[in-house]
């Protein structure tokens, strides 16, 4: 774990909510776990934050402790910025309550060129202007060092996987704006787009792009995930997009598909090539060795779990049920039930290139029907979210693809910031 004090800064930097508690910034810490840099025992709110990939954490330690225990609090929108100001990434929220002594916030992505970081916190509930900061912390920055330079690659920016092609169409980031209108390269007026620049403090990264089929192929195909990363070692990941339970498309003739798709947040602008990386799967036409089918899975009494693993192997890929909670069929009331009925499966090894979706369920008194979108934890672990469930079942059959992805990657330029 690398950490930062607070002793590059000769005043202490404070951060003080509306009913006068204060809190002090602590020091800086990048790691997988949120660890505060300090070993007294003390109380902290957001104890045991853990990631698949390190974060910044920003820490921040209760000065005195004579507000009300849990009743006095202020929220913060934070955003991080590099050295001359400039905010990218995402937003992140904190909430100080007095209960507690130790608060972090954590980043995902950091302007790693920059020696010197700000961390600027917004009032929610505040009428001070969008711009204006309540407080802005600045502190060394542990990542700072020298990084490679990537350079993009000239257009047009089409690339093959096998007899698909993508063609990257349009490609922006930065702030959201809500009035402003953008034209895309085919003609077509845009509200409520991305805009290098503008009030919001949201950032977004777009971008278009169309799969074409030069020839007759025996399945459609659909994203499954999309990153933008920098030669610093960022990443922003849109972690998979599953397949509906419903989901069925005729084989795709020869022709053109056309897709708009975002991801949440953005990296900073002074890079000379960020990297599109955009994997797909099929949506149609899967072959048996994809299809794994876990048969006869006792289906539990409502309100019980039947706790696993079973494990079953295709393709020479294993997957792991490993939970089935059985709740009553959800209708959507929350006097009547807060949660739907849940089946989790995993891929132990997290093998790479490789996607995981749900197909179908079928049980002994009749099918289950899918609710809403199911949650998708980097294409590794499925939680199957079940709208209802025959109240006679007693047992099902639960079918999964497990397919192969392909994937293209672009270096592109980043927008234009000015």
């Amino acid at each position: 774990m690398t950490a930062v004090g607070s002793k590059a800064q000769a005043a202490p930097q404070i951060v003080t909510l509306t009913n006068g508690l204060k809190y002090q910034f602590a020091g800086a810490t990048y790691s997988t776990k949120g660890v505060p840099p300090s070993l007294e025992a003390e109380s902290q709110f957001n104890a045991g934050q853990e990631y698949e990939t390190p974060h910044l954490f920003v820490w921040f330690r209760l000065l005195g402790t004579n507000a009300p225990l849990g009743r006095s609090y202020g929220q913060f929108d934070t955003r991080l910025a590099d050295q001359v100001g400039v905010e990218e990434g995402g937003r992140e929220l904190v909430t100080f309550m007095s209960g507690f002594v130790w608060y972090s916030v954590s980043f995902m992505v950091v302007p790693r060129r920059s020696s010197v970081l700000q961390c600027n916190l917004y009032q929610i509930g505040d009428d001070r202007m969008v711009d204006m900061p309540a407080a802005t912390i600045t502190f060394a920055n542990p990542l700072f060092g020298k990084y490679p330079e990537w350079k993009p690659e000239p257009g047009p920016a089409v690339k093959r996987a096998g007899d698909l092609e993508v063609s990257l169409d349009e490609f922006r980031a930065g702030h959201l704006s809500h009035t402003a209108t953008y034209t895309t390269t085919d003609g077509n007026r845009i509200t409520g787009i991305i805009r290098p620049s503008g009030t919001s403090r949201d950032t977004q990264t777009a971008f278009n792009f169309s799969l074409n089929y030069p020839e007759q192929t025996n399945g459609a195909w659909a994203l499954n995930s999309a990153e933008v990363s920098d030669a610093t070692g960022n990443v922003l990941l849109n972690h998979s997009y599953p397949l509906g339970l419903s989901h069925r498309l005729a084989p795709k003739q020869q022709g053109q598909d056309r897709f708009s798709e975002t991801i949440h947040g953005s990296l900073w602008p002074d890079e000379a090539a960020w990297r599109l990386k955009l994997e797909f799967k099929r949506a149609f036409g899967f072959a048996p060795v994809e299809l794994a089918t876990f048969k006869n899975v006792p289906v539990p009494a409502v309100g019980a779990t039947n706790a696993g693993p079973i494990t079953n192997t295709v393709g020479g890929i294993e997957i792991v049920l490993t939970q089935f909670v059985r709740r009553p069929n959800f209708t959507g009331n929350a006097h009547n039930n807060n949660m739907p009925s849940q089946v989790s499966v995993e891929l132990p090894g997290r093998p790479a290139g490789v996607a995981l979706d749900f197909l179908d369920m079928t049980t002994d008194a009749g099918n289950a029907k899918k609710y809403g979108s199911s949650s998708v934890d980097y294409a590794y672990e499925y939680n199957l979210s079940l709208q209802s469930i025959p109240t006679n079942a007693h047992s099902a059959d639960i079918t999964w693809v497990v397919q192969k992805t392909r994937s293209v990657e672009f270096l592109i330029k980043p927008p234009n910031t000015n």
